[in-house]
């Protein structure tokens, strides 16, 4: 199988809605060879009460899509 679709497949498994994976070598500006954009859809109570102020309730989603991100998505850049 493809290691990019198995990573892709992987996210998505994991709460992503979206997954991009770009290479990113003719980007003067980037250290890395690719680029990786992941979307996870929020629920949109959250995003309504967003409009004044952030919410103890945004923050606490956040912060726990936030490890959750961390604990799947580690990875280290080969030299």
């Amino acid at each position: 199988m493809n290691p990019t679709k198995e990573f892709r497949d992987y996210l998505i498994s994991q709460g992503a809605a979206l997954v991009g994976i770009g290479d990113l070598t003719a980007v003067p500006s980037s250290d890395y060879p690719v680029g990786i954009a992941v979307a996870i859809p929020l629920p949109k109570h959250v995003i309504k009460g967003l409009q004044l102020a952030p919410t103890r309730e945004y923050y606490e989603l956040y912060n726990s899509l936030s490890d959750k991100h961390h604990r799947n998505c580690r990875c280290e850049i080969p030299d």
